[in-house]
């Protein structure tokens, strides 16, 4: 774990979490910051004067959902307790007077869902016949230059052989233009398997 990659996934925690945080209040609904925090983590760990490595990218990237996880949960639980009322008194009338309270509520629910998720993570994640899980595509894209990572139907033992057998010139491949030639070549690789 290294300070650029911690970082730089708190400030893409603070961006995806006020970007959802204004969505969420406005539409009422939230978009996952996984694929894209995964994207930005490897564009920005490609520029030569801030490289990093494929763990850094996925520590980025993880610190980044969560922060964007974090406020989904703030922004549909308080504005609840803001909107009842009880006996035609509302519960909370400002939230500055009851910030400490909302603050040990969200606290207590982050806890609740991080020992919720110890129990439920093998039948949810490890187990789950899930075709397209996030964290796959996230890490498809951390690792979509690298030969090994794509899965090609017309896979061979070496990656020279792998390239010549999907009808690629070895002489002029390049790894950026691998993932656009899997599909190009592989339609049929970019479906869900179902197992």
């Amino acid at each position: 774990m290294t300070f650029k990659a911690v970082a730089l996934g708190l400030f893409l925690a603070f961006v995806f979490g006020s970007a959802n945080a204004y969505l969420g209040m406005r539409a009422g609904q939230t978009v996952a910051a996984t694929i894209p925090a995964a994207v930005i983590a490897m564009a920005l760990f490609r520029i030569p004067a801030f490289r990093g490595t494929l763990l850094e990218q996925n520590i980025t990237r993880t610190a980044a959902s969560v922060g964007e996880a974090l406020v989904a949960g703030a922004i549909f639980t308080i504005p609840a307790f803001m909107m009842v009322e009880l006996d035609g008194q509302r519960l909370w009338t400002d939230l500055r007077s009851h910030y400490w309270e909302a603050t040990m509520i969200l606290l207590a629910g982050g806890l609740i869902g991080v020992f919720f998720i110890i129990l439920l993570r093998r039948p949810l994640c490890v187990d789950a016949p899930l075709p397209w899980p996030e964290s796959v595509a996230s890490r498809a894209a951390s690792s979509a230059d690298s030969i090994a990572a794509l899965t090609f139907p017309c896979a061979a033992a070496s990656q020279a052989s792998a390239i010549r057998s999907c009808g690629l010139n070895t002489a002029t491949w390049r790894p950026r233009r691998v993932l656009s030639s899997a599909i190009i070549l592989a339609p049929g690789s970019m479906r869900p398997s179902t197992q």
